[in-house]
């Protein structure tokens, strides 16, 4: 994957604020400690974000690119390369159109160019390209079924048959699930491509299972995961409590400056020395403090234990997410080879990524033989599955239930990732400086203030 990986390159560089232990690639290969693994990226497009589609399509590809690339020559013949400059049907005869951009342009062709470089070029065998691709439609339904969606013409009694070029192509039962599920516009799991990009792939697919028939779509979700979701998945995990918790210490922090500012006032209408204000320090810096740190999604109380408030969906566990669930729009399983298999069973990622931090639910409470949920095995981390609702899980609904005051006090677990340690120890550095600014101005000005000597104290 390092070759695909360099000419893949980057859609742009990570904001200032995402350390490198923290990057995309990082966490989409699972070399993060929880809560920052590839497991909880899944969980925060799911749970969050609500655009989980896009990463279960883009570690599809990912890992199809290294199966591809260990094909014989022969089987690579049998799908082509889909280039740029193909006709398609239409009501006029034109060419499919670039890429949204100059830049996406670009990029598509020097991918292209990457993997006509892996694609062995050996003459194969004529009895194999003795036929053409038949007549295919170009359009798919989730409804359709891809294991055999026509036969060759009948033959000559004097000819031998001849194999179906449509089922002989490699991972095409896969590769037609795939399209199912995540281009046809009205599949439970379609992601968000623009006219262009679902076009060129609609049109492809029927003709040729070649990474380059769907790199349109690979390039589009890849900059949407780099440039959009991946910054706002680190920004959500920086935090350390849940918004419920927020709420309650920006009320808390607000409340302990306006108890200072109030203190303040009585101690001007005295007659006590003005130098006494000072006090009013005390009330100030540490609601200040709580109140913009409460702004950045930061607990102080929960960063000095060094732990965080547990998600919601991690508070009750052996949920229906986790169980195993019926792949309801997976492809048919004939013709489908041991490879293919595997991705249908949701263990085609395997060797993408390790399993180490993924945390500890591989095993269930039952101990060994039990039913444990596996992260990697449930439905949001297989390529074939249901739509990404959670509306229906058991969390969600015991959550819901749950009082105001048992939200703000839910369980807390400690801060495994130190990376992620770093950002929360710059963020409350920052709240506490600004707070200490803050209150030295009011200080300052309230020992300038004249006494009042309104009040005897």
């Amino acid at each position: 994957m390092e070759d695909f990986e360099s000419a893949l390159g980057r859609s742009s560089p990570n904001p200032k604020f995402i350390p490198d232990g923290l990057s995309f690639d990082a966490i989409v290969k699972n070399e993060t400690p929880v809560p920052c693994s590839l497991n909880d990226f899944m969980d925060y497009l799911v749970f969050v974000e609500h655009q989980a589609e896009d990463l279960q399509f883009y570690l599809w590809y990912i890992n199809y690119i290294p199966r591809w690339k260990a094909l014989s020559a022969r089987q690579k013949a049998l799908s082509p390369a889909w280039e740029p400059g193909k006709a398609i049907k239409g009501p006029k005869f034109r060419l499919i159109p670039q890429l949204n951009n100059q830049k996406r342009g670009e990029k598509l062709h020097k991918i292209l160019a990457h993997l006509k470089e892996t694609d062995v070029e050996e003459k194969p065998d004529e009895a194999e390209t003795a036929w053409k691709c038949p007549p295919i439609k170009t359009s798919f339904s989730p409804d359709d079924d891809f294991a055999r969606p026509g036969t060759p013409p009948p033959q000559k009694a004097v000819e031998p048959p001849k194999p179906d070029w449509f089922t002989v192509q490699p991972f095409r039962n896969e590769y037609c699930g795939v399209v199912k599920h995540y281009i046809v516009g009205t599949s439970p799991r379609a992601l968000r491509l623009s006219d262009k990009d679902r076009e060129w792939c609609l049109t492809a697919a029927p003709h040729t299972t070649h990474p380059s028939a769907l790199l349109p779509a690979f390039l589009a979700v890849e900059e949407n995961l780099r440039s959009n979701l991946h910054p706002a998945f680190i920004r959500w995990i920086r935090s350390n409590a849940n918004p419920a918790s927020m709420y309650f210490l920006r009320t808390l922090g607000v409340l302990a400056v306006m108890i200072g500012m109030g203190l303040d006032a009585m101690l001007i209408l005295s007659r006590l020395s003005r130098f006494i204000r000072i006090a009013c320090v005390v009330f100030w810096w540490p609601g200040f403090a709580v109140f913009i740190a409460a702004c950045k999604s930061l607990c102080l109380l929960l960063h000095f234990r060094d732990v965080r408030e547990l998600r919601p969906w991690e508070i009750f566990p052996g949920d229906k997410e986790a169980e195993g669930v019926k792949d309801v729009y997976s492809p048919s399983p004939q013709a489908v080879s041991a490879s293919e298999k595997e991705a249908e069973a949701g263990v085609s990622f395997v060797g993408t990524h390790s399993r180490k931090n993924t945390g500890d639910s591989t095993v269930s409470e039952g101990g060994k033989g039990g039913n444990g949920s596996d992260p990697l095995r449930k439905p949001s981390m297989r390529t074939f599955g249901p739509k990404n609702d959670y509306t229906d899980t058991r969390w969600y609904h015991l959550y819901k239930k749950r009082s105001l005051w048992s939200k703000i006090m839910d369980q807390t677990t400690p801060v495994q990732n130190p990376t992620l340690r770093k950002m929360q120890d710059r963020t409350i550095s920052f709240a506490v400086v600004w707070a200490g600014v803050l209150s030295t101005v009011l200080a300052v000005a309230s020992v300038l203030a004249p006494e009042m000597k309104m009040l005897k104290m």
